[in-house]
Parts: C-alpha cells; sequence; structure tokens
C-alpha cells in the first residue's frame, strides 16, 4: 500500500503539473483538448514509469522506520509451535 501511495502522489503531481503548464504557456487560449490528451499520457506513463522508483522509496522509509530484526530472517520452515514465541 505505501509503494502504491507514494506512486498515487507523484502520478497527480504530474498530471497537475502538466495541466497548469499547460495553461500557463498557452493562456489566454488553452487547447482544452491537448490539455485532456497530454494528461492521458501522462496518467498512462507516470506509473508505469515511477513504479520500482515508488517500491524502492517505501521501503526504504519502512526500513527506516521498522529496523530488520533477526526473526526477520527466519524461513517459515524453521519455525516451530514453541520457537514461534518470543522469549524475554
Amino acid at each position: 500500500m505505501g509503494s502504491y501511495t507514494i506512486n498515487l502522489m507523484l502520478t497527480e503531481a504530474a498530471l497537475v503539473a502538466v495541466f497548469l503548464g499547460g495553461m500557463w504557456l498557452t493562456w489566454p487560449d488553452p487547447p482544452w483538448q491537448g490539455l485532456v490528451y497530454g494528461d492521458l499520457v501522462v496518467a498512462a506513463l507516470v506509473p508505469v514509469l515511477c513504479f520500482p522508483y515508488s517500491k524502492t522509496l517505501f521501503i526504504a522509509v519502512d526500513l527506516t522506520f521498522r529496523p530488520r530484526e533477526p526473526e526477520d530472517y527466519v524461513t517459515p520452515r524453521e519455525i516451530t509451535p514453541h520457537s514461534s514465541r518470543r522469549h524475554h
């Protein structure tokens, strides 16, 4: 969910930037249909192009706030009913 959220925010920011930038450059007579088609292209390309980066960014943020613990390296086959309980 985190990488999806980052990707969504990046895509929406790109959509707003392209739309407002196109309006600003062509004001007072913006080509509305061209702006819509330009945003459709942005909406299709940005999520695909940014996905690997948003996934990596989210993993970095996740590891910053939730560092790895030794239990994270245990494979499911190594877990027995008694070893899954934490002993403090």
